[in-house]
């Protein structure tokens, strides 16, 4: 599921500081937002009680988590993704089994809902430097 994010400032600093010294402006904002929501899904939640499943850390969904921020015309994008076939089974809103969201899960709209406002904090705030 895409999530996309919208930051208050972005055209008056591309404006004032034209969009090629706003876009290496808003990477670093951009690299930081793609590692918070990696670090937050990446790890498996705690085997429910009494479990006997071994999880495959270094093959199975935990090793399969990637991140990409690209510069584009109008601005930077940043991906988190999961290249494995059954990662919406387990962490996506829309596709999550109901044995994952009980074993406890969290999806990728439950991380993104908390994690947005540390993300637009963080843009805000260095767009703000850079206007001053």
């Amino acid at each position: 599921m895409a999530t996309n994010i919208q930051i208050k400032g972005v055209a008056e600093l591309m404006d004032k500081l034209g969009r090629l010294e706003a876009i290496d402006i808003l990477e670093p904002p951009m690299n930081r937002a793609v590692l918070r929501i990696h670090d937050r899904m990446f790890p498996y939640p705690p085997p429910p009680p009494r479990s006997t499943y071994v999880r495959k850390v270094s093959g199975g969904l935990q090793g399969k988590w990637t991140t990409k921020v690209t510069k584009l015309p109008d601005g930077v994008e940043g991906r988190v993704g999961n290249v494995t076939v059954y990662g919406p089974l387990v962490q996506s809103k829309q596709f999550q089994t109901r044995t994952h969201k009980r074993t406890g899960w969290q999806t990728d709209v439950q991380v993104m809902d908390e994690e947005s406002p540390a993300i637009i904090h963080d843009f805000e705030k260095a767009i703000d430097e850079a206007m001053k």
